[in-house]
């Protein structure tokens, strides 16, 4: 691993780190630097400020999730209980961001994923499956990922989805 990558990991596993035991706001460059054993002058190189690394984690696990990612060989179903596997895995992160107002950055991770074609039916879909997620997390719903998807894929017109996603495979 590269030495900024490495940085970039000890500053992110630092965050993530500090937030179990401090709010979001409490947290201080300074308390960051400290956890991942790095100077304020590397964490300035890899980042902007505490957001940026809250982005980079998002977009860290997005980058993963897409790598693994092949709508094209699975049903929408199937796709739909792999997403709702690490989004029910990522509900305390995802409450954090909740909390600290940040729940924006995840909505941004879900456009990355769901990327058909900029039109009213990928913003509604969007939207629609990210309220979802706000709700089961902000509600501290206890559903499985199973039961998750399951709610997901009722709200759904998975028929057209499924011809959608193959569609734009020819």
């Amino acid at each position: 691993m590269a030495r900024i990558e490495r940085s970039k990991k000890y500053i992110s596993d630092a965050m993530l780190s500090l937030l179990k035991t401090k709010s979001y706001e409490e947290i201080t460059i300074n308390d960051i630097v400290e956890k991942a054993g790095v100077s304020r002058m590397t964490f300035y190189r890899q980042f902007y400020d505490k957001k940026s690394v809250i982005k980079y984690i998002l977009d860290s696990r997005t980058d993963n999730f897409i790598a693994n990612f092949e709508p094209k060989k699975y049903t929408i179903e199937e796709n739909i209980l792999y997403a709702t596997k690490l989004l029910v895995k990522d509900k305390e992160l995802a409450k954090i961001l909740i909390n600290s107002d940040l729940f924006s950055l995840v909505e941004d991770e879900f456009s990355r994923v769901i990327v058909r074609k900029k039109d009213y039916s990928n913003s509604f879909l969007v939207g629609g499956l990210a309220n979802i997620y706000y709700y089961y997390v902000s509600e501290n719903r206890e559903e499985t990922a199973e039961e998750l998807a399951e709610i997901i894929i009722n709200e759904l017109n998975t028929e057209y989805l499924e011809k959608e996603i193959r569609k734009e495979g020819n």
